[in-house]
């Protein structure tokens, strides 16, 4: 009977992606978890790194939908799901991870989480690492992982990925026999301590609060640029600090970390827009963030070669009712805010990467796009060109750019255009830069020279108008 339904299982994974089965159990079942699911064939090697890897993913599309931020996506990939032939307890999981994916995208990181956690309980053993390990698993708790990283829950999310450690990794490098295997889209940041060293983030100040931005302007040429710049306290000494909305997890300049040493609790892979050969970051535990009287404990933050501290989307989703214009940053319970508009997240899986995405009309068409107000750039959208024709690659030139590993060089090409953003027509210039066309165009700090933004994740609202 167990045979026979292992075979069932396997016809059940077969339906969701290119995973194969193996043998009911490692040896003795009572000497470690089932695992279905896998096999030695979904390794692959990278020949540049010389190292093995494998990636856990839905054949369905789900995961590439829900970093994408398209909901309506996942609302047909629900109705696939449901009325697909499978066993009940996977269909299950299968429409749990659907569903959780659309609250991920709604910005609502904790009812995605208890999606998973009631859809796990309900599949018994199959949503057990102790006893199954297998895809379905392993997708729903990696969503939930991630969802605890977002929410700044960072105690929280070390607790799981060491379970993950011990109850995922530890097995099936050692049924490979490969100690170094690596898992590509899944093992963004790496623990280096225990859990239990991590104490638990919290957040203490008034109910309504503010700080004032640098009011200094740059000049590029005839244009002039704003900066989301002020600043702020880090672990009790005054530093520069950019707040952005493009960034998850935020930054501190080696140079700090240098002189004051704080704790490393692990390291971050390089991403793959800030080198041609990424190198992993150090991740670091800051004992206090203070912005105006509010005070952030226990933050992580990685430590790059940028001149100035980032504040990332971590930290100020804990500030509640946040409203950043031109000038000026209000933020706590109390304080006042217009928004109604729900929110479009983007985020990897794992929630080390988080977009906030609002709807963009240009020269180029309909799109969305991604607000990153950590770009000072004067020009109000950047787009990411294969590559430059015509009177666009006469007019191109080099321009260095802030990256986490300092300045890099990017041949860029700025034009005049009209853009439309939060239902407003905004003329200024969109630059057009040597990059990745997958990518989605970045709407910069220019944007709130007009518009106001405000974030309340937790009360699901983000409004750029």
């Amino acid at each position: 009977m167990r045979i026979l339904y292992h075979h069932i299982l396997c016809r059940a994974f077969a339906l969701i992606g290119s995973f194969s089965c193996l043998s009911p159990a490692l040896g003795n079942p009572a000497s470690g978890p089932v695992i279905l699911g896998f096999d030695r064939d979904l390794i692959r090697h990278d020949s540049q790194t010389d190292v093995d890897y494998i990636t856990v993913r839905d054949i369905y599309g789900i995961k590439n939908a829900m970093e994408a931020g398209d909901r309506s996506r996942l609302e047909s990939l629900r109705a696939v799901v449901a009325s697909a032939e499978n066993v009940p307890a996977l269909r299950k999981m299968m429409i749990a991870l659907c569903d959780a994916s659309i609250a991920r995208v709604d910005g609502d990181f904790a009812r995605s989480s208890n999606i998973i956690l009631q859809a796990l309980h309900q599949a018994g053993k199959l949503g057990d690492l102790s006893q199954t390990i297998n895809p379905f698993v392993i997708l729903l708790k990696s969503v939930h992982i991630g969802n605890l990283m977002l929410m700044g829950r960072v105690r929280d999310w070390a607790d799981e990925t060491e379970h993950m450690q011990s109850g995922f990794y530890a097995p099936l490098r050692a049924y490979y026999n490969k100690p170094n295997l690596e898992f590509r889209n899944m093992e963004f940041l790496r623990l280096s301590v225990p859990a239990r060293t991590i104490p638990d983030a919290s957040v203490e100040g008034p109910s309504s609060d503010s700080v004032e931005l640098d009011p200094t302007e740059s000049q590029f040429g005839d244009q002039t640029a704003i900066s989301a710049k002020a600043t702020v306290q880090i672990d009790g000494i005054p530093a520069a600090a950019t707040f952005g909305t493009a960034t998850i997890i935020g930054s501190i300049p080696f140079t700090l970390q240098r002189d004051h040493h704080w704790p490393i609790i692990g390291r971050m892979a390089g991403s793959k827009d800030i080198s041609s050969t990424p190198r992993p970051q150090a991740v670091v535990l800051i004992p206090s963030i203070r912005i105006g009287q509010t005070v952030l404990t226990n933050q992580i933050m990685t430590v790059t070669h940028a001149e100035t501290v980032l504040i990332g989307v971590q930290q100020l989703t804990r500030l509640r009712h946040l409203t950043i214009t031109n000038r000026h940053i209000s933020f706590g319970p109390a304080a006042p805010i217009s928004c109604n508009q729900r929110p479009v997240v983007s985020s990897f899986r794992a929630g080390v990467s988080m977009f906030l995405l609002f709807p963009v009309s240009y020269e180029r068409g309909d799109t969305q796009g991604i607000l990153g107000i950590e770009d000072n750039s004067p020009d109000i959208l950047t787009v990411n060109l294969a590559s430059f024709e015509g009177r666009m690659a006469h007019r191109s030139h080099a321009e260095y750019l802030d990256t986490s590993y300092g300045p890099r060089a990017h041949e860029t090409v700025s034009q005049n255009d009209t853009v439309d953003i939060g239902g407003k027509s905004l003329r200024s210039t969109v630059r057009y830069q040597i990059g990745d066309p997958t990518d989605l165009p970045v709407i910069s700090m220019a944007a709130l020279k007009t518009l106001d933004f405000s974030l309340d994740l937790p009360e699901s609202m983000a409004c750029l108008r």
